[in-house]
Protein backbone atom coordinates (compact mmCIF):
# COMPACT_ATOMS: atom_id res chain seq x y z
CA UNK A 1 0.00 0.00 0.00
CA UNK A 2 1.54 3.66 -0.84
CA UNK A 3 1.71 6.23 1.46
CA UNK A 4 -0.05 9.17 1.31
CA UNK A 5 1.90 12.69 -0.02
CA UNK A 6 1.98 13.79 3.11
CA UNK A 7 3.35 11.09 4.92
CA UNK A 8 5.92 10.93 1.74
CA UNK A 9 6.49 14.54 2.70
CA UNK A 10 6.85 14.13 6.12
CA UNK A 11 9.38 11.28 5.98
CA UNK A 12 11.49 13.92 3.29
CA UNK A 13 11.73 16.12 5.98
CA UNK A 14 12.36 14.10 8.70
CA UNK A 15 14.94 12.27 6.98
CA UNK A 16 16.55 15.77 5.67
CA UNK A 17 16.72 17.40 8.70
CA UNK A 18 18.37 14.63 10.15
CA UNK A 19 21.08 14.22 7.44
CA UNK A 20 21.72 17.86 6.84
CA UNK A 21 22.58 17.54 10.99
CA UNK A 22 24.96 15.27 10.54
CA UNK A 23 27.02 15.78 7.77
CA UNK A 24 25.67 19.93 6.81
CA UNK A 25 23.38 20.66 4.38
CA UNK A 26 26.05 22.23 1.34
CA UNK A 27 26.91 18.12 1.63
CA UNK A 28 23.23 16.64 1.29
CA UNK A 29 22.13 16.11 -2.23
CA UNK A 30 18.95 15.72 -3.24
CA UNK A 31 19.85 12.71 -4.73
CA UNK A 32 20.86 11.22 -1.22
CA UNK A 33 17.84 12.47 0.15
CA UNK A 34 15.61 10.58 -1.78
CA UNK A 35 18.26 7.15 -1.67
CA UNK A 36 17.50 7.45 2.09
CA UNK A 37 14.15 7.76 2.03
CA UNK A 38 13.64 4.82 -0.56
CA UNK A 39 11.71 7.15 -3.28
CA UNK A 40 12.64 8.15 -6.68
CA UNK A 41 14.22 11.47 -7.23
CA UNK A 42 11.12 12.69 -8.83
CA UNK A 43 8.95 11.49 -6.21
CA UNK A 44 11.16 13.66 -3.98
CA UNK A 45 11.13 16.76 -6.29
CA UNK A 46 7.35 16.20 -6.74
CA UNK A 47 7.07 17.77 -3.42
CA UNK A 48 9.88 19.79 -3.25
CA UNK A 49 10.99 20.91 -6.80
CA UNK A 50 14.46 22.43 -5.59
CA UNK A 51 16.40 21.74 -2.72
CA UNK A 52 15.91 25.17 -1.52
CA UNK A 53 11.93 24.74 -1.08
CA UNK A 54 12.98 21.67 1.23
CA UNK A 55 15.26 24.06 3.17
CA UNK A 56 12.54 27.05 3.23
CA UNK A 57 10.73 24.12 4.59
CA UNK A 58 12.77 23.04 7.58
CA UNK A 59 12.93 26.17 8.44
CA UNK A 60 9.54 27.41 8.50
CA UNK A 61 9.56 24.21 11.19
CA UNK A 62 12.24 25.84 12.85
CA UNK A 63 11.08 29.14 13.03
CA UNK A 64 7.49 28.42 13.74
CA UNK A 65 8.57 26.31 16.78
CA UNK A 66 10.78 28.82 17.99
CA UNK A 67 8.43 31.72 17.79
CA UNK A 68 5.57 28.93 19.64
CA UNK A 69 8.06 28.78 22.21
CA UNK A 70 8.79 32.51 22.96
CA UNK A 71 5.30 33.30 22.98
CA UNK A 72 4.96 31.57 26.28
CA UNK A 73 7.20 33.89 27.93
CA UNK A 74 4.41 35.71 30.37
CA UNK A 75 4.37 39.25 30.24
CA UNK A 76 5.22 39.58 33.85
CA UNK A 77 8.23 37.14 33.64
CA UNK A 78 9.33 33.90 34.97
CA UNK A 79 10.52 33.03 38.24
CA UNK A 80 14.42 32.42 38.48
CA UNK A 81 13.91 28.38 37.81
CA UNK A 82 11.18 28.91 35.09
CA UNK A 83 13.67 31.38 33.57
CA UNK A 84 16.38 28.59 33.35
CA UNK A 85 13.51 26.07 32.26
CA UNK A 86 12.72 28.89 29.57
CA UNK A 87 16.04 28.47 28.25
CA UNK A 88 16.44 25.17 27.93
CA UNK A 89 13.44 25.20 26.21
CA UNK A 90 14.98 27.16 23.17
CA UNK A 91 17.81 25.46 23.31
CA UNK A 92 16.41 22.23 22.91
CA UNK A 93 14.71 23.29 19.61
CA UNK A 94 17.97 24.94 18.46
CA UNK A 95 19.41 21.57 19.11
CA UNK A 96 17.06 19.46 16.98
CA UNK A 97 17.46 21.78 14.05
CA UNK A 98 21.08 23.01 14.24
CA UNK A 99 21.97 22.85 10.85
CA UNK A 100 20.20 26.20 10.63
CA UNK A 101 22.20 27.63 13.47
CA UNK A 102 25.26 26.05 12.33
CA UNK A 103 25.29 27.18 9.13
CA UNK A 104 23.19 30.54 9.48
CA UNK A 105 25.85 32.60 7.53
CA UNK A 106 25.86 30.60 4.36
CA UNK A 107 22.00 30.09 4.34
CA UNK A 108 21.09 34.05 4.92
CA UNK A 109 23.71 34.41 1.82
CA UNK A 110 22.22 31.71 -0.37
CA UNK A 111 18.38 32.39 0.31
CA UNK A 112 17.13 35.68 1.44
CA UNK A 113 14.08 34.51 2.76
CA UNK A 114 15.86 32.60 5.28
CA UNK A 115 17.70 35.71 6.57
CA UNK A 116 14.41 37.80 6.94
CA UNK A 117 13.15 35.34 8.77
CA UNK A 118 16.63 34.47 11.07
CA UNK A 119 16.40 38.63 11.59
CA UNK A 120 12.53 38.50 12.49
CA UNK A 121 13.61 35.56 15.09
CA UNK A 122 16.51 37.10 16.48
CA UNK A 123 14.66 40.54 17.34
CA UNK A 124 11.67 38.60 19.05
CA UNK A 125 14.36 36.67 21.26
CA UNK A 126 16.12 40.28 22.57
CA UNK A 127 12.41 41.39 23.18
CA UNK A 128 11.40 38.40 25.42
CA UNK A 129 15.07 38.19 26.54
CA UNK A 130 14.67 41.84 27.84
CA UNK A 131 11.51 41.45 28.90
CA UNK A 132 12.39 38.62 31.47
CA UNK A 133 15.61 40.16 32.42
CA UNK A 134 13.27 43.29 33.01
CA UNK A 135 10.99 41.08 35.36
CA UNK A 136 14.11 39.13 36.98
CA UNK A 137 15.22 43.11 38.07
CA UNK A 138 12.06 44.00 39.39
CA UNK A 139 11.78 40.82 41.61
CA UNK A 140 14.60 42.04 43.47
CA UNK A 141 16.78 39.03 41.71
CA UNK A 142 18.96 40.94 39.27
CA UNK A 143 21.11 43.87 40.17
CA UNK A 144 21.51 45.78 36.25
CA UNK A 145 21.46 48.65 35.15
CA UNK A 146 19.15 49.64 31.38
CA UNK A 147 22.78 49.33 29.59
CA UNK A 148 24.02 46.48 31.13
CA UNK A 149 20.41 44.83 30.02
CA UNK A 150 20.91 45.41 27.03
CA UNK A 151 24.25 44.35 26.50
CA UNK A 152 23.47 41.09 28.14
CA UNK A 153 20.31 40.52 25.93
CA UNK A 154 22.95 40.77 22.97
CA UNK A 155 24.98 37.93 24.48
CA UNK A 156 22.03 35.54 25.18
CA UNK A 157 20.88 35.90 21.69
CA UNK A 158 24.85 35.78 20.18
CA UNK A 159 25.05 32.32 22.87
CA UNK A 160 21.74 31.02 21.79
CA UNK A 161 22.26 31.37 17.84
CA UNK A 162 26.36 30.87 18.13
CA UNK A 163 26.96 28.27 21.06
CA UNK A 164 26.63 25.28 18.54
CA UNK A 165 28.27 26.42 15.76
CA UNK A 166 31.35 27.23 17.87
CA UNK A 167 30.79 24.00 19.96
CA UNK A 168 30.94 21.82 16.57
CA UNK A 169 34.18 23.61 15.45
CA UNK A 170 35.78 23.34 19.08
CA UNK A 171 34.62 19.21 18.98
CA UNK A 172 35.45 18.61 15.39
CA UNK A 173 32.16 17.08 15.18
CA UNK A 174 28.97 18.01 13.59
CA UNK A 175 27.17 15.36 15.73
CA UNK A 176 25.30 16.47 18.69
CA UNK A 177 25.19 14.94 22.48
CA UNK A 178 22.73 16.15 25.71
CA UNK A 179 26.13 17.50 27.24
CA UNK A 180 26.37 20.00 24.01
CA UNK A 181 22.52 21.35 24.62
CA UNK A 182 23.36 21.49 28.60
CA UNK A 183 26.50 23.49 28.52
CA UNK A 184 24.33 26.09 26.40
CA UNK A 185 22.35 26.59 29.25
CA UNK A 186 25.64 26.35 31.49
CA UNK A 187 26.76 29.18 29.66
CA UNK A 188 23.93 31.26 29.69
CA UNK A 189 23.29 31.00 32.70
CA UNK A 190 27.06 32.25 33.24
CA UNK A 191 26.30 35.36 31.70
CA UNK A 192 23.46 36.11 33.64
CA UNK A 193 24.40 34.95 37.13
CA UNK A 194 26.81 37.38 37.94
CA UNK A 195 24.30 40.52 37.83
CA UNK A 196 22.06 38.45 40.67
CA UNK A 197 22.07 39.69 44.18
CA UNK A 198 22.40 36.96 47.07
CA UNK A 199 21.13 34.52 47.84
CA UNK A 200 20.31 34.02 44.28
CA UNK A 201 23.12 34.26 42.78
CA UNK A 202 24.69 31.42 44.88
CA UNK A 203 21.72 29.58 44.15
CA UNK A 204 21.70 29.78 40.29
CA UNK A 205 25.36 28.81 40.09
CA UNK A 206 24.58 25.33 42.42
CA UNK A 207 21.74 25.01 39.61
CA UNK A 208 24.29 25.71 37.06
CA UNK A 209 26.25 23.12 37.89
CA UNK A 210 23.90 20.77 37.55
CA UNK A 211 24.59 21.24 33.15
CA UNK A 212 28.29 20.31 33.71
Amino acid sequence: MSKKPNKTRQRILQTSLALFNLLSEPSVTTNAIADEVDISPGNLHYHFPRKAHLIKALFDEFSSKMHETLDLAPQGGFDLEGFWWFQHLLFEIVGNYRFIVRDVNSLMERYPEIEKGINKLMQREREVAAELLLSLREQGILDASDQQISTLVESIVITLTYWLTFRSQNTKTLDLESEDIAEGVYQLISLVAPWMREPERSQTMKHAELYR
